[in-house]
């Protein structure tokens, strides 16, 4: 009895543990989840490209629909393992 509860808890379970999927970083800005007006999108784009220009620190904003229920912190390191940004 117990054994076939654990089986079907852990079927269950099963599409919690599938990894998250991330957004292609195409760019400084990749709004997945649609906050962004194209206006914002360009102004904030311009912005990234001035602090990299000045700095040579690259930042990328990424917006998600979904945590798809991952810790937040983590949220980051996911969307930058092998991936860069191939666009401007």
């Amino acid at each position: 009895m117990h054994r076939i509860s654990l089986t079907a808890l852990c079927v269950a379970s099963a599409p919690a543990l599938a990894a998250p999927e991330f957004p292609a970083l195409t760019g400084r800005v990749v709004d997945s989840a649609g906050l962004l007006s194209p206006e914002e999108e360009r102004q904030l784009t311009a912005e990234l490209k001035a602090l990299e220009d000045r700095s040579s620190d690259q930042v990328v904003v990424v917006t998600l629909p979904s945590l798809q229920a991952i810790v937040p912190a983590l949220v980051g390191g996911g969307c930058l393992s092998a991936r860069t940004p191939s666009g401007p």
